[in-house]
């Protein structure tokens, strides 16, 4: 099993664009990655000072992103001593849903975390 981390704080944010032909989902948000080098897992959190429109949809994204983990065990990859916060979800009034929320957090886990993180050497 392959031990992932990252070492070096990072922000940003997560915007895909998708193509997919069929009824559009949206859910764009800002992250903080934190070294947590005494937790053995991923911790996902929302800013204390988040708004409300974030901490309603946060339950959802905060699925797809442990969901992805989930994925990446089976591929492997264990991802250790991380904090993700999430500080602000940007919103759609149409097109975020649940859904497209738990889809961008699966996504973020499965593509964005592998980039800036590094393997674990033990």
């Amino acid at each position: 099993m392959e031990r992932w981390t990252i070492h070096q704080p990072s922000a940003g944010r997560y915007s895909l664009r998708i193509n997919h032909g069929g009824e559009p989902f949206w859910c764009m948000f800002d992250y903080r990655l934190q070294p947590l080098p005494e937790f053995d897992g991923v911790k996902v959190e929302l800013t204390a000072d988040a708004d409300t429109e974030s901490a309603e949809w946060f339950p959802h994204l905060r699925l797809g992103i442990l969901r992805g983990m989930d994925v990446m065990r089976e591929r492997n990859c264990v991802w250790v001593g991380v904090r993700v916060e999430v500080c602000k979800i940007h919103t759609h009034v149409i097109d975020t849903t649940a859904r497209g929320c738990e889809y961008y957090g699966f996504s973020f886990a499965i593509t964005e975390l592998p980039r800036l993180g590094t393997p674990l050497l033990d």
